[in-house]
């Protein structure tokens, strides 16, 4: 019975090498790198995974006065750390790129002294071009005589890049109250309608306060169930009527009124 036990443990151990025969061997005596964005989604397909291989980054969401942003991407080092800087190689995929590249600067990538973490940095001009869609930037980290590829799935990294607003999901359910979808009024409702600002908790009982916000409307557009919404629609409604806003700033169409 013992043997019995010891040979199916055996072919159990030997089974799951064979299934992880994939996991990555590192050499002690070498350093490698990889994007360390962390993994703070929650779907399936990311559990079990701690960084992620892409980012979104709007205008939308920045002081109306930045134009160029400065973004920082998390690099981190397996391996020990030095006593000097080190440089490591990054490089723009053209191919896939379909951001206008003069729009695009990176700075010099290097792993400063005694960091096994550091950061790329990434300029992005605000360019009219991005009101238009979203774009893409593709990096892709590459060997170089301090630093050979860390993990696999990490060493390339997509950024989605925009000045505008999608129409939300929840957007069509209160059409009647928003009027057909703006960017200006999605943009201005996300200023007044911000995370806080409604102290009320979640209708069912299951979430406390303060719960809906722009990005978490309530699931009807019912004035008697959600009379704090309706409150900051009559001031968003007052802004328009107050303000004269014109879709993308173009003075031939007609001005933005809510209905």
């Amino acid at each position: 019975m013992k043997n019995s036990i010891i040979l199916t443990l055996i072919i159990f151990l030997f089974n799951s090498c064979e299934k992880n025969q994939n996991i990555e061997v590192y050499d002690q005596n070498e350093s490698y790198i990889h994007f360390a964005v962390p993994n703070t989604g929650t779907t399936s397909q990311r559990q079990g995974e701690l960084f992620v291989d892409s980012l979104n980054f709007s205008f939308v969401f920045e002081d109306v006065n930045l134009e160029n942003k400065r973004m920082a991407i998390p690099i981190n080092i397996i391996g020990v750390a030095k006593s000097s800087d080190r440089s490591y190689q990054v490089e723009i995929d053209e191919k896939n790129s379909n951001i206008d590249l003069t729009s695009i600067d990176l700075e010099t990538p290097v792993i400063k002294a005694n960091h096994t973490v550091d950061s790329l940095f990434v300029n992005i001009k605000k360019t009219d071009k991005l009101r238009e869609g979203t774009f893409y930037l593709y990096l892709n980290l590459k060997d170089n005589e301090n630093f050979k590829l860390g993990h696999s799935k990490n060493t390339r990294m997509k950024i989605s890049i925009t000045n505008r607003l999608s129409q939300p999901i929840w957007w069509t359910r209160w059409i009647n109250f928003f009027g057909p979808y703006n960017q200006e009024v999605y943009q201005k409702w996300i200023q007044i309608y911000y995370l806080g600002a409604d102290p009320s908790p979640d209708i069912y009982g299951k979430f406390p306060a303060p719960y809906y916000y722009w990005d978490n409307m309530p699931p009807s557009a019912s004035a008697s169930s959600y009379p704090v919404t309706f409150m900051y629609i009559r001031k968003l409604k007052e802004y328009f009527m107050e303000n004269a806003v014109y879709p993308n700033g173009d003075l031939s169409k007609p001005r933005i009124y809510l209905p």
